[in-house]
C-alpha cells in the first residue's frame, strides 16, 4: 500500500508530510495541533520506532530537564539536536504548526507531543506496553 492509499484509508484528517526526503503520515485531532493546547499528533504506523525520540537543542532548559527525567525513570530514548539536523528541524516545525518548539517527543507508537510532562509520557508508554 502506498502512502496516499494509506492516508486515505485511515481518515480525512491525515496528511502526508515530507521531511528531508522521508515521508510521514500525520494526523491531527479536531483542532489544529499547537503546543499551547497540548494536543497530540500521530505519526502513521509504518513509521513507528521502537524507542522514544526527543527533538531538542543544547540550550533548551526544558530539554535538559526532560532528559534527566528520562534517565531517572529509566526510559530509553534517542536525542536529535534540531540545530545539527536540518531534516529534524523541518519535522519539528511541521509537527508544531510552524514553530520550532522543543522538546518535541515522538513515542514508539508514533504519538508526537510538545514539551510534555514526564507523567504524560509514562502514562502513554504504560498504555502502549513500551519501556
Amino acid at each position: 500500500m502506498n502512502l496516499l492509499t494509506y492516508a486515505a484509508a485511515i481518515g480525512p484528517r491525515w496528511k502526508i508530510l515530507e521531511v528531508g526526503g522521508v515521508k510521514w503520515v500525520m494526523g491531527f485531532d479536531e483542532m489544529p495541533f499547537h503546543p499551547r493546547n497540548r494536543q497530540t499528533a500521530k505519526v502513521g504506523k509504518p513509521f513507528m520506532s521502537d524507542q522514544v525520540t526527543m527533538y531538542s537543542t543544547t540550550w533548551c532548559g526544558y530539554c535538559r530537564r526532560l532528559k534527566s527525567q528520562f534517565e531517572r525513570e529509566g526510559i530509553d530514548y534517542r536525542e536529535v539536536n534540531i540545530e545539527e539536523d536540518p531534516a529534524a528541524a523541518e519535522f519539528v516545525t511541521k509537527v508544531n504548526g510552524g514553530n520550532q518548539t522543543v522538546p518535541t517527543v515522538v513515542l514508539p507508537d508514533g504519538t508526537a507531543m510538545t514539551n510534555p510532562p514526564i507523567k504524560k509520557i509514562l502514562k502513554a508508554l504504560a498504555a502502549s506496553g513500551s519501556n
